[in-house]
C-alpha cells in the first residue's frame, strides 16, 4: 500500500468535535479499566494476562462503530508502518476463502429465506467463536492492543478470562474460582459505557473489528470488494451493541452456548 494514500487517510479521518468529546469518554472508560485490572493484580499477586493468546485464538474480534473509529484514528497516529500491517491483516481477513463461509451476497443484496438466514446466523457465530482474532502476533502480541475494545479489557476484570485461559490461580484463587469486579464495583462504570453507548446509537452498533477498521481507512477498495461480492456477508455483520458480555452475572447462557460448539 503506498504511503501518499495513508497520507491523504490520516488528513480524512480527523474527527469532528463531537467525536472526539466521544473519544475522551472512551479514554476515561480506558482507565477505569485499567484501575480495577491493577487493583486485581494486587490482590492476586500476579499479572491478570500472561499472554497466552488463548482468548484471541478463538474469539472473533468485535467491536463498536465508535470503538472502530477511535482504534481507526489512533492507528493512524502509529505511522505508516503499523497501519499497513494492521490494514494487511485485515485485508487478507476479510478476504480468507474459509469454506465454512459460503454465503456471499454482501448486505443490500442478502435475500434472506429461513434456511439462508439460519445458515448466516451460524456462520456469524462461527467467526465470533472458533477464529483467530487477526491483530494476535505469533509472539502473542496485541498490533492494537493500546485502542483495543472494551470486549478485550473486559477480561478477567469485570468477567472471567476465556474458559481455554492458561494463567495460573492467583492469591485467593482455585481452577475454578478466580478473582473478578463484581456488581457493586461495576455499577458507575455501567452508567458511563450505557451513557456513552446511548450518545449516538449509530456508534453503538457493534461489527467485526476487521471490518470496521479497514472500512474507516480504505473506503474505496472496501466498496469496490463489496461490489464484487468477495467478503462473506456474515463478516458484514453489525447489530446493536449488548453491554452484557462486559459483565460476568450476564454471562451464563452465552458461556452455554459456546460449550455446544465442538472444537
Amino acid at each position: 500500500m503506498p504511503v501518499p494514500d495513508l497520507k491523504i487517510r490520516q488528513v480524512e479521518v480527523k474527527p469532528p468535535i463531537e467525536l472526539v468529546a466521544a473519544y475522551k469518554e472512551l479514554q476515561v472508560i480506558h482507565n477505569i479499566y485499567a484501575e480495577m485490572a491493577t487493583c486485581i493484580e494486587q490482590v492476586i499477586g500476579r499479572p491478570i494476562c500472561i499472554s497466552c493468546g488463548r482468548c484471541c485464538e478463538s474469539t472473533g474480534a468485535t467491536m463498536w462503530i465508535l470503538e472502530g473509529k477511535y482504534a481507526s484514528s489512533w492507528l493512524v497516529g502509529q505511522g505508516p508502518v503499523l497501519v499497513k500491517e494492521v490494514l494487511d491483516r485485515c485485508e487478507g481477513w476479510l478476504l480468507e476463502k474459509d469454506p465454512a463461509l459460503t454465503i456471499r451476497e454482501g448486505l443490500t443484496h442478502f435475500t434472506p429465506n429461513s434456511g439462508k438466514l439460519a445458515k448466516l446466523l451460524d456462520e456469524i457465530n462461527y467467526i465470533m467463536l472458533r477464529t483467530k482474532c487477526p491483530f494476535l502476533t505469533s509472539d502473542k502480541r496485541c498490533l492494537i492492543y493500546e485502542a483495543r475494545p472494551l470486549i478485550c479489557r473486559a477480561f478477567g476484570v469485570t468477567r472471567l478470562a476465556h474458559p481455554r485461559c492458561l494463567r495460573p490461580p492467583g492469591l485467593g484463587e482455585t481452577s475454578d474460582s478466580r478473582i473478578h469486579i463484581g456488581p457493586d464495583g461495576i455499577k458507575e462504570l455501567k452508567k458511563r459505557i450505557e451513557a456513552l453507548r446511548s450518545r449516538e446509537p449509530f456508534f453503538g452498533l457493534v461489527g467485526f473489528a476487521p471490518t470496521i477498521i479497514f472500512s474507516n481507512l480504505k473506503p474505496h477498495t472496501f466498496a469496490n470488494y463489496l461490489s464484487d461480492n468477495k467478503i462473506p456477508t456474515a463478516k458484514l455483520y453489525y447489530s446493536p451493541y449488548d453491554p452484557s458480555i462486559l459483565w460476568q452475572e450476564q454471562l451464563s447462557e452465552v458461556w452455554a452456548m459456546e460449550e455446544t460448539i465442538k472444537v
